[in-house]
């Protein structure tokens, strides 16, 4: 997953140079933690979130996740 990260974020980012490469990394790094944190209850959410969203970067796939489970816990309120 790692190689996928750097390789993606280098295609994205590489003409900004390295240190934007680098932040790239470490944020979909870091995403890439936060979701494996996401409650089991979700997985269905992150895995259509994963497939929709994969391709431009896991900080992608968390913003996705989050915002619907946002969005589930407020419809469980109405």
């Amino acid at each position: 997953m790692k190689k996928e990260i750097i390789d993606r974020c280098k295609v994205q980012m590489g003409s900004y140079g390295s240190a934007m490469i680098k932040a790239c990394v470490d944020q979909d790094l870091s995403a890439v933690a936060e979701i494996k944190q996401i409650p089991d209850e979700y997985k269905k959410t992150v895995a259509r979130c994963m497939k929709q969203m994969r391709q431009y970067g896991f900080a992608m796939v968390k913003a996705c996740a989050d915002q619907d489970i946002e969005a589930d816990k407020a419809l469980k309120e109405y």
